[in-house]
């Protein structure tokens, strides 16, 4: 049984249009709602706050008028998965519903070969039909308009693939970005991670060799909390050298990203500024929540499995938003059309294998004290009959910043089968890891980072673990 998100589809029973909400904060510290303009987004019906909010009672309590802003607000429809028959069916209600509405689509393309490495949110397509997906898609849009974010992280996480899947991976993008825009009113983004993830001419690089020229922009902080200015700063950068204008995803960014660039679940974060085009950037195209604020990363931080909703993380979120993320005018009308819960991608998130039957996971690895004054634990996060995956956990206790660090691991009788962000060299009964991002090679004073790790494959479940050797600071 596979860890994944929770996927649903819905098909519309009624369309309702209505004036949105505008939230701001009082001095006091309590919120209120505003009318507000709706927007030129269309609302994705029925999705996750939605029914939330319905069993709340959808009353005018505080709670109630928190959860109703995040549900009016909430407009991309995650794509993932299904047979070519199915697919176009689900896109057609979606955007005959835009159609009808006079407003914009937003549809997340989500069902790329070897999906996620292998982690929670594993799957897509077989590479022999994915393009045939993609044609159905396309065809089933007709002239409705529509924003397309494609593959979120299929551009950078890669480090699961071989060199011919990497370049398999490329070809099916490039592609599909072709049949795409054959719908005549869609604008479609490759998405390329975010500002903490990869340099900004590394991403670049990335993206045209997956075919940004022939794509209208690309897309960045799907999932994450990489804050608007940053955010901005990164994209004008891989614009500079792509020549494509960019979208952002300002679902949950309003205070940032989390200290160690904590992914999964963080606490004390923020929603964003709402879905609106008035981006006041030359290059900057949209504001888009693209991630549902309350849909879990993963189960971790208190929260469900990946893709599942927590009304407890929504409304946090909610609350923390200490200034209105409304933009003039950007808030999309209540719920027209159908959705689908979106799954997590924020990197880099650890599941058992398709097939395997997960069991609870066991305690962290011994650590290895190293040069420098780092440590490095291997932590398991989910086991199998023949397998487990942990992260790589490192910390610093110097007073000084690393530059980068190498570990080496001693295998002890296990197959290493993946791992993520990091370049490996094997050296038989050992094997010695990098980082290979810039944003993951630095490690503050007093700080952690886990946004890496290995899993392991075809080795005995009584097999040793993989242990760390050694560790040292550069």
């Amino acid at each position: 049984m596979v860890l994944r998100a929770k996927i649903l589809f819905f098909t519309v029973v009624a369309v309702s249009l209505a004036a949105g909400c505008k939230m701001t904060r009082a001095d006091s510290g309590a919120t209120t709602l505003e009318v507000q303009p709706s927007s030129m987004f269309l609302t994705a019906p029925d999705n996750s706050a939605t029914r939330d909010l319905a069993a709340m009672g959808n009353s005018d309590q505080p709670d109630a008028k928190l959860m109703r802003y995040i549900a009016g607000n909430s407009v991309a429809i995650w794509y993932v998965g299904g047979d070519v028959g199915s697919i176009g069916q689900r896109v057609k209600v979606h955007a005959d519903a835009a159609l009808a509405a006079g407003r914009i689509a937003v549809m997340v393309v989500y069902n790329i070969p070897h999906r996620d490495c292998g982690s929670y949110s594993a799957g897509g397509a077989d590479a022999s039909n994915y393009l045939q997906w993609i044609s159905a898609f396309a065809t089933n849009i007709g002239a409705a308009k529509a924003i397309i974010i494609l593959e979120p992280d299929a551009t950078v996480l890669t480090d699961c693939l071989s060199q011919a899947l990497q370049d398999e991976r490329a070809a099916l993008l490039k592609s599909a970005i072709q049949k795409l825009k054959t719908a005549v009113n869609a604008k479609v983004y490759l998405d390329v991670g975010h500002a903490n993830w990869l340099a900004a001419d590394v991403a670049a690089k990335k993206l045209l060799a997956a075919g940004v020229a022939q794509a209208d922009g690309f897309s960045i902080n799907v999932s994450n909390f990489v804050d608007d200015q940053a955010s901005i700063s990164y994209g004008l950068k891989i614009r500079a050298i792509v020549g494509k204008n960019f979208i952002i995803d300002s679902s949950r960014n309003g205070k940032g990203s989390a200290s160690g660039q904590e992914w999964c679940n963080p606490k004390g974060r923020a929603l964003g500024r709402a879905s609106t085009t008035s981006t006041g950037v030359d290059g900057l195209d949209a504001f888009v929540w693209v991630k549902l604020p309350g849909e879990s990363d993963g189960s971790c931080n208190g929260g469900p499995g990946a893709g599942q909703f927590s009304r407890a993380l929504a409304l946090e979120l909610a609350q923390n938003a200490t200034l209105s993320p409304q933009a003039p005018g950007a808030t999309p009308p209540p719920p027209v059309g159908q959705s689908t819960q979106a799954p997590s991608t924020s990197l880099p998130p650890i599941t058992t294998q398709p097939g395997q039957t997960p069991v609870t996971p066991q305690p962290a690895l011994t650590p290895a004290q190293g040069s420098g004054n780092l440590v490095a634990t291997l932590k398991v996060k989910s086991e199998w009959d023949g397998g487990y995956c942990a992260d790589l956990v490192i910390t610093n206790n110097a007073a000084t910043a690393t530059k980068s660090w190498t570990i080496t691991l001693a295998k002890n009788g296990s197959v290493l089968s993946q791992m993520w962000n990091l370049s490996s060299t094997d050296q038989g009964s050992t094997v010695i890891i990098k980082p290979i991002a810039e944003w993951n090679r630095v490690i503050a004073p007093g700080q952690t980072n886990s946004a890496h790790g290995i899993c392991t494959n075809g080795s005995p479940a009584t097999a040793a673990k993989v242990s760390v050797s050694a560790v040292v600071a550069e």
